[in-house]
């Protein structure tokens, strides 16, 4: 009883939850499951580090069959070689891809998407330290984090490559927990850019997309939104280099930032689609009134998304 009380006094601190010692904390109550991906089909975005790199690194032990999506042909490339020497009986397979563009995700739909997909992971994204756009004249990380996923997912439902059984992952972030959706300015014309709202609301719409996705389409296929935690890659060390300073070694591996993934994509467990997840259990989508969305933001976000199709 003492230790449930703590155990949620650390959790409401926030970061002796989302850091690594969270994690091994949560992992205590984790059950052992015997893991097989054996023919099974991965897709995973953003996959030449970190977090994404750590999950096609797991998945091919686990024999599954993985794609790897990355922007960079030469660090795509780089990620194989690594990715081939681990012991498995799994395949590797590089598309280079910019998840921002959603005509070369049209012209990969047409050509090279495998004929059924049994776990899609929407991890790719970064954050843009001033306002950029992409050839389409959208805010880069919207672009990257929302709708290159969006655009990925709905062609893989409409050519039936995501089908009955299907899990589809998207990787959000704790940063949401502060952000309201907001659609109202995402060009950025009419305030200063900052980069972390930009992020964070990118995330917010993540987690509503998946809540959409599955009251249309689930439970034939299966939709989850997770968030990692606070964890040690190349990207957090760029994007915000005085928090990885300060935090160190309280942020988790990649391996541990993972493992939701990892369960969410291989657990024989029947869990419930359109869910955010946090160390393998449910987690409120808001710690706080102020964020949570109306009716109609949600209609507006999804109108929008199909307005680009």
């Amino acid at each position: 009883m003492y230790m449930s009380i703590l155990s949620q006094i650390l959790d409401s601190s926030i970061i002796f939850s989302f850091d690594r010692s969270g994690f091994l904390r949560h992992s205590k109550d984790f059950k052992d499951e015997n893991w097989c991906g054996k023919g099974k089909v991965a897709l995973i975005t953003g996959a030449n580090s970190g977090i994404g790199y750590v999950t096609a690194e797991i998945l091919l032990k686990y024999n599954v069959n993985v794609h790897i999506f990355c922007r960079s042909e030469a660090s795509g490339k780089e990620a194989v070689e690594k990715l081939k020497s681990s012991n498995s009986d799994g395949t590797i397979t590089l598309h280079t891809l910019d998840i921002s563009d959603k005509k070369a995700i049209d012209r990969w739909l047409k050509s090279e998407a495998p004929p059924h997909v049994d776990i899609l992971v929407n991890n790719a994204g970064g954050m843009s330290s001033s306002l950029n756009f992409n050839t389409e004249n959208i805010e880069i990380t919207w672009a990257t984090h929302l709708l290159g996923h969006y655009f990925l997912t709905s062609g893989l439902i409409e050519q039936r490559s995501l089908s009955k059984g299907s899990r589809v992952i998207t990787v959000s972030s704790g940063g949401m927990y502060l952000q309201k959706l907001d659609l109202s300015d995402l060009l950025w014309k009419k305030q200063k850019y900052d980069k972390y709202r930009a992020y964070a609301n990118a995330k917010r719409a993540q987690v509503i997309l998946t809540q959409l996705w599955d009251e249309q389409l689930g439970p034939s296929i299966r939709f989850s939104t997770m968030h990692p935690g606070w964890v040690d890659t190349k990207g957090v060390k760029e994007a915000m280099p005085t928090f990885h300073r300060l935090l160190g070694p309280r942020l988790r591996s990649p391996k541990q930032g993972a493992d939701t993934i990892i369960w969410l994509a291989l657990t024989q467990e029947k869990y419930p689609g359109g869910k955010l997840w946090f160390d393998r259990k449910i987690v409120a989508e808001h710690k706080f009134n102020f964020t949570k969305e109306s009716v109609t933001g949600r209609n507006k976000l999804w109108n929008l998304l199909k307005s680009f199709a």
